[in-house]
C-alpha cells in the first residue's frame, strides 16, 4: 500500500514493534514512503510496566525492535506510557462509553469490561492507551505538549533492557529523531471515543 500510495498513509503501531524492523530491514526506504509513524510504546521517565522496572512493554518485548525502528525511521512520533497513565477512564466515563446503543459500544464493553474491573479496582482508573495512540494519529491537534529529542532503546543492562534512553538535556549532541506526546486535550479524546462507538 505505501508503493503504491507513498507520502499518503499514516502508520500506527499499537504493540510491539518488530513487523515493522522486519519491514524496515527489506525495504530500507520504507519510512520515506510514508506521511508518518505514531508508536504506542516506551517509558520517557522510566517508569515501566514490563517485568523489567524501567521497560515500556512493547519495547520490552522486543527492544532490538524498537531499536531499529527508533534508528532508522526519523521523526516518528511516540505515546509513551506516562501520558497513558494520566488520560485514564474513570468509572463515570466508561460508564458513559457504553451507554452508548450502539454494536460498536457493545463490543468495546465485551473486551474491556475484565480489564476495567480489575483496573478500577486496583488504581481508580482504567488505563487505555490504545485509542489514545490512534487519536494522536488521526487529530493531531489533540496534541497540548510534545518534545523532540534523541531517543535509543537500552538492549543491555540487568534492570535496564527495553528502557526508553531519552537525552532530555542534549547531553550526546545527537539530533532529535522522535517526537514524544506529553500532554493531550482530555475532553477531546473522550469526545473522540464517543465518535468512535457510534
Amino acid at each position: 500500500m505505501a508503493n503504491e500510495s507513498p507520502g499518503e498513509l499514516n502508520l500506527v503501531a499499537l504493540g510491539p514493534l518488530t513487523n515493522i524492523a522486519m519491514a524496515i530491514q527489506l525495504d530500507p526506504k520504507l519510512p520515506e514512503k510514508y506521511r508518518s509513524l505514531t508508536v504506542l510504546g516506551g517509558a520517557v521517565y522510566a517508569m515501566g510496566n514490563s517485568w523489567m522496572p524501567a521497560a515500556e512493554f512493547n519495547f520490552y518485548i522486543d527492544p532490538e525492535s524498537a531499536a531499529i525502528v527508533l534508528d532508522r525511521w526519523p521523526g516518528l512520533t511516540i505515546v509513551p506510557w506516562e501520558t497513558a497513565m494520566k488520560f485514564g477512564l474513570s468509572r463515570q466515563q466508561y460508564a458513559d462509553l457504553i451507554g452508548i446503543d450502539t454494536p460498536r459500544a457493545k463490543f468495546f464493553q465485551r473486551i474491556f469490561h475484565d480489564r476495567f474491573l480489575m483496573q478500577i479496582e486496583e488504581l481508580g482508573i482504567c488505563y487505555d492507551p490504545d485509542p489514545l495512540a490512534m487519536a494522536v494519529a488521526l487529530e493531531p491537534d489533540i496534541v497540548r505538549e510534545a518534545k523532540s529529542r534523541h531517543v535509543e532503546v537500552e538492549l543491555g543492562g540487568k534492570l535496564t533492557r527495553g528502557q526508553t534512553v531519552v537525552d532530555w538535556f542534549d547531553i550526546t549532541g545527537q539530533p532529535a529523531n522522535v517526537n514524544m506526546v506529553l500532554e493531550v486535550d482530555p475532553e477531546r479524546l473522550i469526545k473522540l471515543m464517543k465518535l468512535s462507538l457510534q
